[in-house]
């Protein structure tokens, strides 16, 4: 006896099913799957929304502005850098070694 090819799984709307559909999730299983993602959302959002989840941004920032107004070269700035609309075409973009402003 030959297994036959489309298996019946109630009113399908006039549809064929291929028995390769048959690995099918149940219900339970699913609603299993679903509320383990929907909690890790809430507690996503609940980070997110509490001020909990926290966010080290690194590397190096650029500032716009005018020569006059670019800060004096520090440790504290060692790296940023600084664009002045006003400065020589040649060194417009500077940036801090802890000292100087050194032109790019």
């Amino acid at each position: 006896m030959s297994r036959s090819k489309y298996v019946s799984v109630g009113n399908t709307g006039g549809l064929i099913l291929d028995s390769k559909y048959d690995d099918f999730v149940t219900n339970a299983q699913l609603e299993s799957k679903l509320g383990g993602i929907e909690n890790k959302l809430v507690a996503l959002e609940q980070k997110l929304t509490d001020g909990s989840q926290k966010v080290q941004l690194s590397g190096t920032f650029v500032k716009l502005g005018l020569l006059a107004d670019r800060p004096t070269a520090t440790p504290e700035n060692k790296g940023m850098g600084y664009f002045a609309w006003d400065a020589p075409e040649d060194s417009k973009l500077t940036y801090s070694d802890g000292t100087n402003w050194v032109v790019v």
